[in-house]
């Protein structure tokens, strides 16, 4: 059920890619409100790999976002927002098997340098995450939580084509066990 939910998600994503309509997207690089659309909304494929303790429970995580951004008049200030669901590989935990996935809820802000195409963005919100153990000799054992957590990383623009690579902190509170480097491909299908 939960690769079907993945597949579903994957295959909306690129349905509303293709269906799109021409967009007037961000004009990466410049500081100039006239060069920006001031309103986009896109969707991101998102690769999510976890590090450090967090890598010894959940595997290589794959899904999608959707994103709005709201260009500041007169500035290279974005502000953003994007939530989605990601679903990470089951990953052997001794005698247990162990199921991850969370929804990022997000907002944040985006900076675009004024000569390149290259953007450094923020993000911070909740993360809904889901953790089940199974196949175990004991019973199965399943968690649900909301923790507070933020995304720091840089991106890359290229008319509808937004590519960023972050480091994502799905729990304050527990940085150490809950770290992942993520990419994410995205994909302006509207903008104002």
């Amino acid at each position: 059920m939960k690769k079907s939910i993945l597949s579903k998600a994957g295959l909306f994503a690129l349905s509303l890619a293709s269906a799109a309509a021409p967009v007037y997207s961000m004009a990466p690089g410049t500081a100039s409100a006239r060069e920006h659309t001031q309103m986009a909304a896109g969707i991101d494929l998102a690769a999510a790999l976890p590090v450090g303790n967090f890598a010894d429970v959940a595997g290589f995580g794959l899904g999608a976002l959707g994103r709005f951004e709201y260009q500041l008049d007169q500035s290279a200030l974005g502000i953003t927002a994007r939530a989605g669901y990601i679903m990470h590989l089951d990953k052997d935990v001794g005698p247990y098997t162990s199921s991850f996935a969370t929804i990022p809820l997000l907002g944040g802000v985006k900076y675009s340098l004024p000569t390149a195409p290259i953007y450094v963005a923020a993000e911070a919100g909740a993360f809904i995450t889901m953790a089940e153990l199974t196949d175990g000799p004991g019973p199965d054992v399943d968690n649900s939580e909301t923790n507070f957590g933020f995304t720091a990383g840089a991106g890359y623009e290229l008319g509808d084509v937004d590519i960023r690579m972050s480091l994502n902190f799905l729990d304050v509170g527990n940085m150490a066990d809950a770290m992942a480097v993520g990419v994410t491909f995205g994909y302006n299908f509207w903008g104002k």
